[in-house]
């Protein structure tokens, strides 16, 4: 069965790059829109940068994951272009939103891609620590078929989110729009918490799983910074109030820092080449990224 179903990702990379196309039409003609209202097409233009880099970074990932036939090596990789899906299918969304595709209030986007986004960072998480026990020679702990299961499931869910954004919006605005949500900002927060804590995870093992594999988890580190940094920043100026900024300068500045993110991610799989076999190291328990 994982060996049917692994071929038919490269369908959701086809669909991913049609979808890029479509899009930068579509945001062409809405940037076209916005310069003649006298505002910045630079946020919007590093939106659909970003997705190209997304596009770029999956298609490297399914190349990795053709070109090695360790098994072992195959499920954190799928884990990998599953978390990469995820962050394309946060940019479809945005876009949507951005397009005017889809109307809707603010606590509906910021919830649907806030939940998309823990998913990516569980999932890029759930492939660190794959890596970790495949260098330790821990590979009866890593299951191909649970990555292809888990990988199904998260992507429809993220899709329904998606799909049924507009039939639930007055939902989100009544659950998620109270002072918790609006002035504590507890999705940005776990947001900010959860990347952070992935990227300390992987500095911690990215000695441990040999250089090889480091090739991997060290640019991706950055990439969970950077991420969490943006969170930290939404915190600042969309909850907290501490720094009292536009809406539009927030958004450029949160454009701009995860320009380089989505970089880290494309090196990160660009050297993939370089990842051979593995020589385990000393077996040692996989840290916790709680402690």
């Amino acid at each position: 069965m994982t060996k049917i179903m692994l071929p038919k990702i490269g369908i959701f990379l086809i669909i991913n790059i049609i979808l890029t196309f479509l899009f930068s039409n579509v945001a062409s003609a809405t940037g076209t829109e916005i310069a003649e209202s006298g505002g910045s097409i630079l946020p919007l233009a590093l939106d659909l940068a970003n997705f190209v880099l997304i596009d770029i970074a999956m298609v490297l990932i399914y190349l990795a994951m053709r070109e090695y036939k360790r098994a072992e090596i195959n499920t954190a990789l799928i884990y990998f272009l599953i978390g990469t899906l995820q962050l394309g299918l946060i940019r479809v969304f945005l876009l949507l939103v951005i397009t005017k595709v889809f109307q809707l209030d603010d606590a509906a986007i910021v919830m649907i891609w806030h939940i998309i986004f823990y998913i990516a960072i569980f999932s890029f998480y759930i492939g660190a620590r794959k890596l970790f026990q495949i260098a330790n020679n821990k590979a009866a702990n890593v299951s191909r078929k649970s990555a292809v299961y888990f990988g199904f499931i998260s992507l429809i869910f993220s899709l329904s989110l998606i799909a049924s954004a507009v039939q639930l919006n007055s939902v989100y605005v009544s659950t998620f729009g109270g002072f918790i949500w609006d002035n504590i900002g507890l999705q940005h927060f776990i947001a900010f918490a959860q990347a952070g804590l992935v990227s300390l995870y992987m500095f911690s093992i990215r000695k441990k799983i040999g250089p090889n594999f480091a090739l991997i988890i060290t640019p991706l580190l950055f990439t969970f910074a950077l991420f969490s940094l943006i969170h930290f920043w939404e915190l600042l100026t969309e909850n907290w109030k501490i720094l009292s900024l536009t809406d539009d300068f927030i958004e450029l500045i949160e454009s701009v820092i995860a320009f380089p993110a989505y970089i880290f991610i494309v090196i990160a799989f660009i050297r993939r080449r370089a990842v051979k076999e593995i020589a385990p190291e000393n077996a040692i328990t996989p840290p916790n990224p709680t402690t």
